[in-house]
């Protein structure tokens, strides 16, 4: 590998969404730009398989956690601060649920669609 050159490249795709590019392969992760202060939230269990032609592979731990590192490595050199979300945890503490003031019961009649 030549001095300077990365083996994977992360493009923002708008303020919702990713594309990781690892050779010829691809992956689309979701992700959501919060805010300036608060950063991008990666969703981390979105990372299964690699898109079409190579979706028949699954993606191994060992591997999404790699492809984790390096979007988080690539958007920080880009001065962005990254949550990573997965399974109601937020950067490896549970996600904090509304207080019992903030949370409102649902009012509105159920409805049906035919």
């Amino acid at each position: 590998m030549a001095f300077g050159l990365k083996k994977y490249k992360v493009i923002a795709k708008g303020r919702s969404g990713l594309t990781y590019k690892e050779g010829d392969k691809t992956i689309s992760v979701d992700s959501e730009q919060l805010s300036e202060s608060l950063g991008i939230a990666i969703f981390t269990d979105s990372i299964k398989s690699w898109d079409v032609p190579y979706n028949e592979q699954a993606i191994s731990d060992e591997d999404r956690n790699c492809i984790i590192e390096n979007i988080k490595k690539d958007l920080e050199k880009k001065k962005r601060k990254v949550i990573l979300v997965s399974k109601g945890v937020i950067n490896n503490e549970t996600a904090s649920a509304p207080g019992r003031n903030q949370m409102k019961p649902d009012t509105r009649p159920e409805t049906e669609s035919y």
